[in-house]
């Protein structure tokens, strides 16, 4: 991801060329895209989003992967973005943190239907002028222990 977004024309985004871009906004990229940990970063208005490749790998391209650079998320995967969206924005105006437990996300996952259930970490970014101007967020598959509690939860209803 890190040579797409590198070889990205900016200038024809709401960004403009990247050497013009905020240091907060760089700074959190580079730790974005060094992550093995799935992150997003939400950019601006309109919301630009970056992902790293462990987003990818995990949640499945749904074709969009190679293109995906500078697209809002709505675009990339529309089902984590009904999802994040009420998230982010309230994670824009408030400038507090939020964590959404296990939810259920559906759709294309590893390049197959199906469903996953994710944890979301969401922190405000703010910029120069001391306001939030974006949204970090990280994801953790917890699909794992939803599947656990639940097959134990029937289980005990035999």
């Amino acid at each position: 991801m890190g040579q797409l977004i590198g070889n990205h024309d900016w200038s024809k985004t709401s960004l403009g060329p990247a050497n013009n871009w905020p240091q907060s906004l760089q700074t959190l990229l580079s730790v974005v895209l060094r992550s093995k940990t799935p992150m997003f970063l939400i950019w601006s208005d309109p919301a630009v989003s970056f992902y790293n490749d462990a987003c990818f790998s995990t949640l499945g391209s749904n074709g969009n992967y190679p293109v995906a650079p500078g697209k809002p998320v709505s675009e990339v995967w529309p089902a984590v973005w009904r999802i994040m969206a009420p998230q982010i924005e309230l994670v824009m105006l408030s400038g507090e943190s939020a964590t959404q437990h296990d939810q259920l996300i559906s759709g294309e996952i590893e390049g197959r239907p199906g469903n996953m259930y994710w944890t979301f970490n969401y922190s405000p970014v703010y910029g120069a002028d001391g306001q939030p101007q974006g949204a970090f967020v990280t994801c953790f598959d917890t699909s794992q222990k939803v599947n656990s509690l639940q097959k134990l939860q029937e289980s005990e209803k035999i």
